[in-house]
């Protein structure tokens, strides 16, 4: 039976824990799977996958060194601490609910373990806190693993060597019997693109993207596959060049030909595009989104609804609407606009003007920042009846190259396009999996882009 200062210092040690204290000693912190890797799409799934930590440190008696690790559903953490001679240590972890989750404490062992399984609801990961006390002080090796819960079905990450095969493994995916109609822009700059996805829904086609001078060989090989007969270039010849169209125009299948939309501005261009939507769907198009001409990500979380809605994109300057956007409007019978993005985004003055036009008011969807409006868009979505939960695609929210396509993509599939940081979960996308979790059906396939 522990003595009472041992006793004494397990019950400080957990309470210290759990209230993040740190001891006389520097707290050290150290934070397990913080999101998307290039091991695989498994922490997107919150499953990290096989992992471990060995480190080493010393602690003088009476001293506290603090971990936090965070852990996903299904897995079984084992948790270790080895010290010197004449060391003597209590391993201590608690959860960020501050509940005792196991205390080890073999009086005058080397070496005290913990194992641990997490049952986490899917989309849940969470935070536990480890604490080692030093009742005979000295150097200590900790070592931490976690088993593997394996991927959940359905899940995919949809890459290439660079962004023209990436869109076309989005396509391979999301068009796997093949499209009659392929759309094609440019995928060094974003405008031209991610207008598209509007005109990619009307004609149930993928979107794919070259270089402004060259054809790469994935993309004439996926134009091949899809079995296109006629192809939509979206840009102009310094986005696309005609040298570049003739190589498409001379893929063999290709027999109603290439057609080209372009503007004199990126404006000009996706009025254009709602014109040619228009005239295939052979009807006025009521509902349309407004978001920033100067930056991609607003445009990137909505174009799987664009897609899925046959809705188009229409562009503007930050400060005053452009005038192709307020003519665009007028010419294929927009009655309902939603603006995505804050006034940071698509200013007040720019949403009075395309008010004045319509004649009635402009909705908004936005949030502090591109994940919270990349959630809220999709939510949008999935009220509106245009996308459901049950797919999610997810790609890079401080690039556009690889959302391009999957935002389509996503469209296809009828699911939204949620965004990530390169390395960590934002809060908003974690909490949008939640959404597609708690709604009852539950999401059942996930595409990562990139």
């Amino acid at each position: 039976m522990p003595g009472k200062r041992r006793c004494a210092q397990i019950l400080a040690l957990a309470v210290c824990v759990a209230l993040m204290l740190p001891g006389s000693a520097s707290a050290v912190s150290w934070t397990l799977a913080d999101g998307v890797t290039a091991a695989g799409v498994q922490a997107l799934e919150f499953n990290v996958g096989l992992s471990s930590l060995r480190t080493s440190g010393s602690l003088a008696t009476d001293d506290i060194g603090e971990y936090d690790l965070r852990l996903f559903t299904n897995q079984t953490i084992n948790v270790s601490v080895t010290g010197g001679a004449g060391t003597d240590f209590i391993l201590v972890i608690v959860d960020d609910d501050d509940n005792l989750i196991g205390i080890a404490d073999d009086v005058g062992a080397g070496t005290e373990s913990i194992s641990h399984t997490v049952s986490l609801p899917r989309y849940s990961p969470k935070i536990y806190h480890l604490g080692i006390y030093a009742f005979d002080g000295g150097s200590y090796t900790l070592n931490v693993s976690m088993t593997d819960p394996g991927t959940t079905a359905g899940t995919a990450r949809l890459a290439g060597a660079d962004r023209y095969a990436t869109a076309v493994r989005a396509s391979q995916d999301a068009f796997a019997s093949g499209s009659g109609t392929v759309v094609i822009a440019s995928g060094a700059n974003f405008p031209d693109a991610l207008a598209a996805a509007g005109l990619c829904g009307a004609y149930d086609a993928p979107l794919l993207l070259v270089p402004p001078t060259s054809l790469p060989a994935v993309v004439s090989a996926e134009i091949d596959r899809l079995g296109a007969t006629q192809a939509i270039i979206v840009g102009g010849a310094a986005a696309v060049s005609d040298g570049v169209e003739d190589l498409i125009a001379a893929r063999p299948g290709l027999t109603g030909g290439v057609t080209r939309i372009a503007g004199a501005s990126r404006y000009d261009t996706a009025k254009l595009i709602a014109e040619e939507m228009s005239s295939e769907l052979g009807t006025d198009l009521p509902d349309a989104y407004l978001v920033s001409g100067v930056n991609f990500v607003d445009a990137l979380a909505v174009s799987p609804l664009a897609y899925a809605g046959h809705r188009p994109i229409l562009l503007t300057p930050k400060e005053a609407a452009h005038s192709a956007t307020l003519a665009a409007i007028d010419a294929v019978g927009v009655q309902r606009v939603v603006i995505v993005g804050g006034t940071g985004a698509v200013s007040t003055t720019a949403e009075n003007q395309v008010e004045a036009v319509l004649g009635s008011a402009t909705s908004r969807v936005a949030g502090n920042n591109r994940f919270e409006t990349a959630r809220a868009v999709a939510n949008s979505g999935v009220s509106a009846g245009l996308i459901g939960h049950r797919f999610i695609g997810v790609a890079n929210g401080r690039g556009f190259a690889d959302g391009l396509g999957g935002g389509v993509a996503a469209g296809a599939h009828g699911g939204g396009l949620v965004l990530m940081e390169s390395y960590v979960i934002p809060d908003a996308t974690q909490a949008y999996l939640l959404d597609c979790e708690g709604d009852g059906s539950g999401a059942e396939a996930l595409r990562v882009y990139g």
